[in-house]
């Protein structure tokens, strides 16, 4: 099954606001089980901007120095 680019817009949506473009690649990553546990507490349009924006926040200073 071929999926068109079109297909693909429509499928995935981008949770919050999204000031630049996201790279076609998925990040996963497996956290402490009292993190993991807070983290997904949070409901889902909350859940990814809030670690977009820790991922973002921690990750700049660090790699752009």
């Amino acid at each position: 099954m071929v999926q068109t680019p079109e297909f693909k817009a429509k499928q995935f949506k981008s949770f919050g606001e999204v000031s630049q473009p996201l790279s076609s690649r998925v990040l996963g990553i497996k956290l402490p089980i009292d993190l993991d546990k807070a983290v997904f507490n949070l409901p889902p349009k909350e859940r990814v901007p809030w670690v977009r924006r820790v991922i973002t926040e921690a990750g700049r200073p660090g790699l752009f120095n």
